[in-house]
């Protein structure tokens, strides 16, 4: 049994890295302060006999195998002057170095419990630095004259709104063009200009000008700046303070008008103003414009009172800030309705790795928060420039997918998509039965179209059903051999034949409805490791699967497939596909 302690247990340990000169019998030659610090009285022994006796084979296996110049990193358990053990990454190099041609080792040890917490601190000292930064209501410049760029930006809801970022050149033209009074102000001028390009270890100047705000009104500005040279880095950091600035030079969005009083998230008019500001400078930059709403919100509020409807918004937003961290904007439209700019997601992959994690927190803040009160969330997205360039497109095509995801049964996300949902019609959004109109208007149409014989080819009936419900692909196989007799355009080839679902096994699924649900193909990989790889290869992610049969025995299948994506089949959906199904097996039985 050996001993093992953190950090946070032991006041005295405060190794976090060390160098260290090895013999090559693994006396310790020489080291860093901090090492003989941590190892106390056992500095005197053999390194490979501070090592936990489980790990110390493995040590010298891979010490032995070195040539010199060569480099290894061995993760293994340290033992300190109190005899516990701590995690550390050791960087050991064997290299030549006396006359007689012995070689020793160099060690480099980072303790893995200082490198943890170390970061988790840094991570809190941001997080309040940030919410000092947004609160003292001040510019922040930094110049970096390694590459000339100089920016001026503020804080708001932990992330950066810059003001200004240009060249040092340009910049300094752009101060003189937009002065007053320059005979009189160009000391003070040049003297923050010169300040900057000699790297001064501090400086103070007041200049008025307006090249930091959007008019260019000129204002009075007093700059405060240090100069930092560490870490390979040069830089020139300083607080900017705006004199005589009105509230009327400020956007909206950075006033406290524009905050949510409940949330302090960005309103309604804010978040317009804020996204038509930021995609007007945009260029090829990805951004995510997301619209989610709390499912049943009026139901939390009749069950478990308006106080904990309030604490459930409060929830979310806290939960939606902690997660972008910085990487776009929250606001709220008001009531249960919030909406997200994304500006540092790159891609959809990005995209859907921050609503997983940002869900993770909704849940843990839920349990810390909420007691034992859970709610869910259906999202609309739509993406930039894909789907449009300005607010309103973007939040007509979000909304469209907020909607279809509301009607497909809530608690999920869409992401639009043109060949999917460009069809799908939301006007009225929902009937007073709450199903989607576009499912009945489809199934309504097929009937129709069957019964003047308008359509009789099911491949145009199922190019119908797939736009309205925005599957990915469908076909009707024939059970006599499991392939496709009809299916709908850019069908995968790999689902062209599906004599996987011939199997007894895979008929036992079969509901007494005659229906197959698969939300996600955990199920079949537990089952068939070979029909998985199959339907994954093929792009199939989720699929449903209606058997229908005559008494004369003949009997198809009909099978909605979803591709790329895992998708939650709502009952409503279900139910609609099977009607749908058995209306175009009475075509095909004609």
């Amino acid at each position: 049994m050996y001993n093992r302690i953190c950090d946070s247990q032991d006041p005295d340990y405060k190794l976090k890295f060390a160098k260290a000169v090895l013999q090559k019998d693994f006396v310790i030659l020489n080291a860093e302060e901090p090492l003989y610090d941590f190892l106390g009285k056992n500095s005197a022994s053999f390194f490979n006999k501070l090592i936990r006796p489980d790990c110390e084979e493995e040590f010298l296996f891979a010490c032995s195998s070195m040539s010199p110049g060569d480099t290894y990193s061995i993760i293994t358990f340290l033992r300190d002057k109190n005899d516990n053990y701590h995690p550390v990454d050791i960087h050991i190099s064997k290299s030549r170095l006396f006359e007689n041609g012995d070689w020793f080792y160099t060690a480099d040890i980072y303790s893995i419990d200082r490198i943890e917490t170390s970061f988790l601190t840094s991570q809190q000292k941001m997080d309040k630095y940030r919410m000092f930064m947004e609160i003292s209501g001040v510019v922040y410049m930094e110049f970096w004259p390694d590459t000339g760029r100089i920016v001026f930006y503020d804080y708001m809801l932990r992330k950066s709104h810059i003001l200004y970022e240009n060249n040092i050149e340009k910049w300094h033209e752009d101060v003189k063009t937009f002065a007053v009074d320059i005979d009189n102000n160009s000391f003070e001028i040049e003297q923050w200009y010169e300040s900057l390009v000699n790297l001064d270890s501090q400086f103070n100047c007041t200049v008025r000008t307006g090249f930091m705000n959007a008019n260019r009104i000129p204002e009075t500005l007093s700059i405060d700046a240090r100069y930092i040279s560490r870490h390979n880095a040069d830089v020139i950091v300083g607080i900017v303070k705006r004199r005589d600035i009105t509230q009327d030079d400020i956007p909206y969005y950075l006033t406290a008008a524009g905050k949510d009083a409940a949330t302090g998230l960005l309103n309604k008019r804010a978040l317009i103003e804020y996204t038509n500001d930021t995609l007007g400078t945009a260029s090829t930059k990805k951004y995510y414009m997301i619209l989610i709403d709390i499912d049943d919100f009026k139901s939390i509020n009749d069950t478990h009172g308006h106080l904990m409807g309030d604490k459930a918004v409060i929830v979310l937003a806290e939960s939606l800030i902690e997660t972008l961290d910085g990487r776009g904007v929250v606001g709220r439209f008001g009531g249960d309705e919030f909406f997200v700019l994304t500006e540092d997601i790159p891609d959809e992959q990005q995209l859907r790795l921050f609503l997983k994690a940002m869900l993770s927190k909704l849940r843990y803040n839920e349990s810390l928060k909420l007691g034992s009160m859970r709610f869910t969330l259906s999202m609309g997205i739509s993406q930039y420039p894909e789907a449009g360039r300005k607010f309103e497109d973007l939040f007509m095509l979000a909304d469209k997918a907020l909607y279809i995801a509301k009607d497909k049964g809530k608690n999920r996300y869409i992401i639009y998509r043109p060949e999917l949902h460009d069809s799908v019609d939301i006007v009225g959004r929902q009937t007073e039965s709450g199903v989607f109109p576009a499912y009945i208007k489809t199934l309504k149409k097929v009937i129709k179209d069957i019964a003047i014989g308008k359509s009789t080819e099911v491949e145009e009936l199922l190019e119908e059903i797939r736009s309205a419900f925005g599957l990915g692909a469908a076909a009707v196989y024939d059970t006599s051999d499991y392939n496709a007799i009809t299916y709908t355009k850019d069908f995968p080839q790999g689902l062209m034949s599906v004599k996987f679902m011939g199997n007894a096994s895979y008929k036992a699924l079969v509901a007494v409805d005659n229906v197959i649900v698969i939300n996600n193909l955990d199920s079949i990989e537990r089952e068939d490791k070979a029909v998985y790889r199959k339907l994954y290869d093929a792009g199939c992610r989720s699929y449903v699967s209606v058997f229908l049969s005559d008494n004369t025995g003949t009997e198809y299948i009909f099978v909605f497939y979803m591709l790329g994506e895992k998708h939650k089949w709502s009952s409503v959906e279900i139910d609609y596909l099977t009607m749908l199904s058995e209306v175009i097996y009475g075509a095909l039985k004609k």
